[in-house]
């Protein structure tokens, strides 16, 4: 299966953001030079990669789509 790039990962938040609001998704999606249905077509192939059998999870799927995180990079940890 054929993963994803940073800008289709992008439409993907756009996509599961546009219930919330559908005005900025509106604003934005012109400006990443996508219509709504590369959005549609992003979230499918997300979501076919994120329920597939011999996808990685967690961490390594976000890494295997994002790719590594770029050196001197802050990571990210939860504070409880």
């Amino acid at each position: 299966m054929r993963a994803l790039a940073r800008r289709e990962f992008c439409l993907v938040l756009l996509r599961r953001m546009a219930d919330v609001r559908p005005d900025l998704v509106a604003e934005a999606l012109p400006r990443l030079g996508a219509t709504r249905a590369e959005a549609h077509a992003a979230h499918t192939r997300w979501q076919a990669l994120h329920h597939a059998r011999r996808a990685p999870s967690g961490l390594a799927l976000r890494t295997a789509v994002l790719g590594p995180s770029l050196p001197g990079a802050v990571a990210w940890t939860r504070a409880w």
